[in-house]
């Protein structure tokens, strides 16, 4: 008899135990991992595709913060940059700020050098101008303007190179409402540069990122 009270001791003692086990494991305590946080202010261009050839219709100019590709002659209020061949050989391309177009001048943008061989896997993962301010500098951290030797870039060329820049002109203009009255830095990849088949054109893809709130950071997400 004494051992079956015994038995019976230990069974409750064992569902005591187990019911503060269970208790202390309920769904409440579980710890999911944080959401990762989108950030709004930096915009992402994945492919931009821009085409030069010897026609004022040329897309080769770039509305930087809308991430288009805009014709020859367009509006000057969307030129940011024009792609151009240096000495009309089809050689020796240079991106030159939108401003200096010799026909409907755009905005000034001033440019600087980030990585002159980077693969498209680091730009990816790109978080900031490793070599500017926080926030960036808009004197000391952009100090070419067109991009110069050895800048250039041609058909075929496997090095990409990365460049930061700053769309001067855009916050000057209007007193900076055309940005929402922010500054807005980004950065580029020259991603690949090559001809289309049977006509002179030559293609440039590029990979942008920009931050619209003045600040050196380009991650999307927090």
């Amino acid at each position: 008899m004494k051992m079956y009270k015994n038995l019976l001791i230990g069974l409750f003692v064992l569902l005591i135990t187990a019911s503060f086990f269970y208790a202390g494991c309920s769904k409440n305590d579980v710890v999911n991992p944080p959401v990762p946080v989108r950030d709004t202010n930096v915009v992402a261009f994945d492919s931009l595709i821009i085409s030069e050839y010897f026609d004022d219709n040329s897309y080769s100019s770039v509305d930087l913060f809308k991430g288009l590709a805009v014709p020859e002659f367009t509006a000057p209020q969307l030129k940011d940059i024009q792609v151009r061949d240096s000495s009309g050989t089809r050689y020796n391309f240079i991106f030159r700020s939108g401003d200096l177009a010799k026909k409907n001048p755009g905005f000034e943008s001033k440019f600087g050098v980030v990585n002159l061989n980077i693969k498209r896997a680091q730009f990816d993962t790109l978080s900031k101008i490793y070599n500017a301010s926080s926030p960036p500098d808009t004197v000391l951290d952009f100090t070419y303007n067109p991009t110069v030797t050895p800048y250039y870039f041609n058909v075929g060329d496997t090095t990409k190179q990365c460049l930061s820049f700053y769309l001067k002109g855009k916050f000057a203009y209007n007193g900076g409402i055309f940005c929402g009255y922010k500054r807005v830095f980004g950065i580029m990849l020259i991603d690949s540069i090559y001809k289309s088949p049977g006509v002179d054109t030559v293609k440039i893809r590029l990979k942008v990122r920009i931050n619209k709130d003045s600040k050196n950071k380009f991650n999307l997400y927090d």
